[in-house]
């Protein structure tokens, strides 16, 4: 956290009136430390350490992007599938992607459609069970399209895990802002503020 805090400090973050890490019945999140006015800003990240769509398909990985219009061009889903692509490669990167302390030091949390078999059996709600099985179909599907491109790019995606995969469709979808808007992104720190 101490990593992750430097990181974020010495890349620009402003929090004056955030107390973070915050510890609430053992969910760690932020909180303020003063009042905080209608329409103040009280926590500014700069653009350098927001991953967003646009910034991903400007990365080194704008060739794969460009590539495979299916996925992510006309695919319904291709905000979420970019993100998650550029995380599994900045992933690979270990301490030397920029992120990492991000990375590190954010625990995305678990995804009901990845609970394992017995515990979803013990749902009673059917409607439920159902959305969760059609989830975990298109979360395979998904895998399928990664190990696709591990084959096609190993250079880079060559060291992609079925854990590191479901790590980063986790950190996409627990942590995300923007859905819809011009831009879907990742902001380190402010996702603590919910």
């Amino acid at each position: 956290m101490k990593a992750y805090l430097d990181w974020c400090k010495s890349n620009g973050v402003i929090m004056d009136k955030v107390d973070f890490p915050a510890v609430f019945s053992g969910v760690c999140g932020a909180k303020a430390n003063s009042d905080i006015k209608p329409n103040e800003a009280f926590v500014y990240v700069p653009n350098k350490l927001i991953i967003s769509v646009e910034a991903a398909r400007k990365s080194e990985l704008s060739d794969v992007f460009r590539s495979h219009d299916a996925l992510f061009v006309s695919n319904i889903d291709r905000d979420y599938f970019i993100l998650v692509v550029f995380l599994l490669f900045e992933r690979t990167k270990g301490d030397k992607s920029f992120w990492h302390p991000y990375f590190e030091a954010v625990n995305p949390g678990s995804y009901t459609s990845l609970w394992p078999d017995n515990i979803i059996g013990m749902i009673d709600e059917p409607e439920l069970k159902l959305n969760l099985k059609t989830n975990r179909d298109k979360i395979e599907l998904d895998y399928e399209n990664v190990q696709k491109l591990k084959d096609l790019y190993p250079q880079h995606f060559g060291l992609v895990t079925r854990d590191m995969f479901e790590w980063a469709i986790v950190f996409v979808t627990t942590r995300c802002f923007g859905w819809g808007l011009p831009s879907t992104m990742l902001v380190p720190l402010a996702d603590a503020l919910n």
